[in-house]
């Protein structure tokens, strides 16, 4: 599995805030959980229907503050394969992040690979990390809940976005 490379700035390097102490004005309001799928299948499926993709060759694409990125059905499996996970639990966090992330990282991986990293901050103890592969499209290609001290880890490489701050 390909890694991000060490050598990038990472957030603390750069002066940002820890993703634990940030105020809550910085955070959006907590999405619904939706219930556990009871099989891989049934996972992918909902995550078509969230989606709002019908079959397997469609392609959707969702418009974010750093322009459209792919959704391909195709590669929705890779998402919910580790079903302990069930992933496809917090797909309204992850729509929620794609439209309105608190930062987008471009980070460089050990294979040659540049991923774009949409960091989601929440009012909930669940944060969202969305990962989107750049090739000659910007392509979905994985999303997880994570607590924001994992999340800060995923905080390297060049920013590319933030959300405007409230000011006090």
């Amino acid at each position: 599995m390909a890694k991000r490379t060490t050598e990038q700035p990472q957030w603390n390097e750069i002066g940002l805030e820890d993703l634990r102490s940030l105020p809550p004005e910085h955070r959006l309001h907590s999405p619904e959980v939706i219930k556990e799928a009871e099989s891989h299948d049934e996972a992918i499926n909902i995550l078509m229907r969230e989606f709002g993709l019908l079959h397997e060759s469609d392609i959707k694409q969702l418009e974010t503050p750093i322009g459209l990125i792919d959704i391909e059905a195709k590669h929705l499996g890779h998402i919910v394969e580790k079903r302990m996970d069930a992933r496809e639990r917090y797909i309204h966090y992850a729509l929620a992040t794609i439209s309105d992330p608190f930062e987008v990282w471009r980070s460089q991986y050990d294979n040659d690979t540049v991923k774009l990293q949409f960091i989601g901050t929440y009012t909930s103890r669940y944060q969202m990390l969305v990962v989107v592969a750049q090739h000659e499209t910007h392509t979905l290609w994985n999303f997880m809940q994570i607590d924001a001290k994992r999340l800060n880890k995923h905080r390297s490489g060049e920013i590319i976005y933030q959300r405007k701050r409230v000011t006090e």
